[in-house]
């Protein structure tokens, strides 16, 4: 997130958020703080056209994309969870009962119960009527109260998630639960792959594949640069698992030469089969920036940024931040952060500057690196099902605060369709706005919210 504060307020805009600037002073040497005060704004979805299909008013406020789940639009608010009809826009349900939510299954949404925050997971039912359904989280042998609630996932219909190193696996209906040891305890949230798949990762840099019809586990694979403890990120295409772990050097410089930066970081990326853990390619010293049609971009090593296939680790090409690319001779680009780096129809989209310090956002072939597009202003795109989505509002341009997002064709960089946002926002608040693909309906949701504060007074 960039961005900075002023009178207690953080602005800035997001990188996979787009976030329209508001101001409002700070009087007076007293604050009276409200967490979570009166707000409103919308949902919409978005078609292939530009046109808009349902608009349905929320009134809340929320940081975090919304989900796309089966048939439904979760909205995680300060205020509740609330679950849309995702061809209607009409809300069927409002609760206050869940402080997030994971997905909709067996009728019900499912989220961290908000009454004993951290300590059971609930199922509230959509139809509004009695029945709803908790799963304690007790730590199990080696866990902690609450390790349930973090690695919990919805698969087709089924829960996924650990207690300690126990993993289980409840049917969404209702009933027992089917449970096996692991070697390690998961940390990170379960992953589904397909059906009766799912991966999940633990501190020490394992990555786990599960089969939930088991259940059983298929295979494991770590890392191996040694750290302290590990953070690993994991994303799937397809039957293809790609990890990237990142944790700090273990104390006695036991960690590999080659995957360690100047500040004693470890970095590692490795890439596997979702079927079997075959692995099928690991680049020490890089963390993954993004992946999607065929090709994985990593960051490596004082920023440059490195695009390689997704099936062998093959590289590609790369960019050095400060290098130029291939359409443009003589104007380099300064490389925004590893998040501003996506792709979408064989397109890598890359925002940051050239040499005179103006903001552009580069579309670059995905398999040789060359230019296809190039824009002014500062874009911040996001991919979605085979175009960008991008914030048209230029804050150093604009005449008007009415910010728009629009979205462009991958391969030109032309412009498909914008919409204002129209969103009532409070305050001093720096409103976030996400968009979020929606491909079995050939649609884009819209999410026009208020942001919750971030901060009193200073």
């Amino acid at each position: 997130m960039w961005g900075v504060r002023w009178c207690g307020v953080r602005w800035g805009v997001g990188v996979a958020v787009v976030s329209a600037l508001l101001l409002s002073g700070c009087v007076g040497n007293e604050c009276d703080f409200d967490p979570c005060p009166p707000g409103k704004g919308w949902v919409s979805a978005v078609d292939a056209k530009g046109t808009e299909r349902w608009r349905t008013e929320v009134a809340d406020r929320s940081d975090t994309a919304p989900l796309v789940t089966g048939d439904h639009v979760v909205v995680t608010g300060c205020k509740g969870v609330h679950v849309l009809d995702a061809a209607t826009g009409r809300v069927v349900l409002s609760t206050k009962e869940l402080e997030d939510a994971v997905g909709v299954a067996g009728g019900k949404v499912w989220g961290r119960g908000a009454a004993h925050p951290g300590r059971d997971v609930r199922g509230v039912t959509l139809d509004r009527g009695p029945g709803g359904q908790i799963i304690g989280q007790d730590s199990g042998g080696n866990g902690e109260a609450g390790d349930f609630g973090r690695t919990v996932a919805v698969s087709g219909d089924r829960l996924v998630g650990s207690r300690g190193d126990i993993l289980s696996v409840y049917p969404a209906s209702g009933g027992p639960d089917q449970w096996i040891q692991l070697p390690v305890r998961p940390t990170t949230r379960f992953v589904p792959v397909g059906e009766d798949r799912a991966v999940t990762a633990s501190r020490d840099g394992s990555v786990l594949g599960v089969d939930l019809a088991g259940p059983r586990l298929v295979w494991r694979l770590v890392t191996q640069q040694v750290a302290t403890s590990f953070d690993v990120h994991i994303e799937v295409a397809g039957d293809t698992v790609v990890a990237s772990a990142s944790g700090l050097a273990a104390a006695d410089g036991s960690a590999s030469p080659p995957g360690q930066n100047p500040i004693g970081r470890v970095d590692e990326v490795f890439a596997a089969r979702a079927a079997d853990g075959h692995l099928l390619w690991r680049r020490p010293g890089a963390s993954l920036s993004s992946m999607g049609d065929g090709v994985a971009v990593l960051s490596a090593d004082r920023g440059t940024l490195v695009v390689v296939d997704l099936t062998n680790g093959r590289e590609l090409w790369s960019l050095a931040s400060g290098s130029t690319t291939a359409g443009r001779l003589g104007l380099a680009t300064v490389l925004g952060p590893p998040s501003t780096r996506v792709v979408a129809d064989g397109t890598v989209a890359l925002s940051g500057s050239d040499l005179q310090g103006s903001q552009v956002t580069v579309g670059v072939d995905a398999r040789t690196g060359r230019e296809r597009w190039r824009l002014e202003g500062l874009r911040r795109p996001v991919a979605l099902d085979g175009v960008f989505g991008v914030d048209t509002w230029d804050p150093m341009t604009a005449k008007s605060s009415a910010s728009h997002l629009g979205v462009l064709d991958a391969r030109t960089g032309r412009q498909r369709w914008q919409v204002e946002l129209r969103a009532e926002h409070f305050g001093a608040d720096a409103p976030e706005t996400h968009l979020v693909a929606d491909p079995r309906r050939a649609q884009t949701v819209v999410a026009d919210l208020p942001s919750m504060p971030h901060g009193g007074c200073y």
